[in-house]
């Protein structure tokens, strides 16, 4: 099982994440990846200047994206309740892609945070055989949730 630390104070009460929605993705991907192991991640929603600048140190992008994945250690080495990672996610971009799905936000933050919690489980999409593969499993998670 997956256990979060969770800093959502930059969100109003609207949109807060739903705990009972994050438990349920948590353990859906625990269950898809590493079933046997437990393991924790820190989630926090940051800014666009936040992120934006953090995009640019990391993977030199100057720009705002969605979301960001900082994996702490291997998914497969990691010791049990080990933090194994953070995920940052930027609420207003997520709003932003949402709106030009014709998506809601909320479908749009979980999708975020399956492609996060995908990300420090080793996951990639550099490759097009790679991304098919993450954003089946992504969708297939995501699926599972409504």
């Amino acid at each position: 099982m997956i256990k979060a630390e969770v800093n959502q104070n930059i969100l109003s009460g609207a949109h807060r994440l739903s705990t009972r929605t994050l438990a349920k993705i948590l353990r859906l991907v625990s269950q898809k990846t590493q079933p046997h192991k437990d393991f924790q991640v820190s989630l926090a929603f940051v800014s666009p200047a936040r992120i934006k600048i953090l995009n640019r140190d990391y993977r030199g992008q100057n720009r705002v994206t969605d979301v960001l994945s900082f994996a702490f250690q291997k998914a497969s080495s990691a010791q049990a309740d080990q933090l194994l990672g953070e995920i940052l996610i930027c609420y207003p971009q997520a709003k932003k892609n949402a709106q030009a799905d014709g998506l809601p936000v909320q479908q749009e933050i979980n999708r975020l945070i399956i492609h996060g919690l995908l990300h420090l489980f080793g996951f990639q999409h550099h490759t097009a055989k790679k991304a098919e593969q993450m954003f089946k499993l992504q969708e297939q998670i995501l699926n599972q949730i409504v």
